[in-house]
């Protein structure tokens, strides 16, 4: 079921990356200029895919079948009737995690039918251009993602990741998604991604300024559905991103916004969720809120 906001001020965004180290990630792929990614429309700030094997076929944006049927990128080895040879990289921008004491990448992603697994990678020598698989370069692989195959065809099947980042404080480091299919033997799975997000612990010992600070009065506001639910909150203009976790501490929603200046009540509606008590934080890179909510 579709996410929506109903609320003529809400606009969804995506972080858009610069050449400066980025402290956080924040890519939902909601805003793209073209039907395809790649080149001069790939994600600002994001190193426009590396074609180590050139297959031909490009990560592609489509304004549905993401997170909550929102926008998301796709790639498809399968094309034309036939399956092609792929080793394609879509690398995040250089994270500088140094003012944190722990540190999680977040992802949304699905593949279908047969194929190779999401590979989903760190490294702390990639320079950020070039080919990442050269001489010297490390990815390092913390989890395997074999247990996502959902052969359903159903695009609300994407599910949540997460990888640990910690281990990765000390050093400038690169997030990396490759994609491998293969013509002999036929194998090209369909990856979906979207809604790649780190949060993170600030390390207070290291005279690094605080980056978050609870000060957004968060409410639900009347009552709650396993559909629906309705925030009300006053924050400083900005953009803000809305998690939503379960008591066993699994992130079951996650979405965007933009609020001006003063007090808003945005209702959210196409949820499904189960009975239970639940956790809501309202966040961006200055300011959060949290708040808990009971759905009957």
């Amino acid at each position: 079921m579709k996410n929506t906001i109903l609320l003529a001020s809400l606009l969804l965004i995506a972080f858009c990356g610069n050449a400066q180290d980025s402290t956080s990630l924040f890519q939902n792929f909601n805003v793209d200029d073209s039907t395809g990614i790649g080149g001069d429309h790939f994600p600002p700030g994001w190193t426009p895919p590396y074609h180590v094997v050139d297959g031909g076929q490009i990560w592609k944006h489509y304004t549905a079948y993401g997170k909550n049927n929102s926008p998301c990128v796709e790639f498809n080895g399968y094309q034309g009737g036939a399956s092609h040879d792929n080793d394609t990289w879509m690398i995040a921008p250089k994270l500088n995690l140094s003012g944190y004491s722990s540190v999680m990448l977040h992802f949304s992603a699905v593949y279908l039918y047969a194929g190779d697994s999401l590979h989903a990678k760190v490294s702390t020598n990639f320079s950020g251009t070039g080919n990442p698989e050269a001489s010297g370069v490390t990815w390092v692989e913390p989890n395997h993602y074999a247990i996502m195959l959902d052969d359903s065809n159903n695009v609300s099947s994407l599910r949540d990741f997460q990888i640990d980042l910690t281990p990765y404080i000390g050093a400038h480091t690169f997030v990396g998604f490759q994609y491998k299919s293969s013509s002999t033997p036929a194998l090209a799975s369909r990856w979906t991604l979207d809604s790649v997000t780190t949060t993170g612990v600030l390390n207070t010992h290291t005279g690094v300024q605080t980056l978050e600070k609870e000060n957004i009065v968060l409410k639900v506001i009347g009552n709650t559905t396993s559909d629906k639910l309705i925030l009300g909150f006053n924050a400083p203009a900005g953009n803000y991103f809305v998690s939503l976790f379960d008591m066993e501490g699994r992130n079951v929603s996650n979405l965007s916004l933009v609020a001006t200046e003063g007090d808003h009540f945005y209702t959210i509606s196409g949820l499904n969720l189960n009975r239970g008590m639940y956790v809501i934080k309202l966040s961006n890179e200055t300011n959060y809120g949290i708040a808990k909510v009971i759905v009957q």
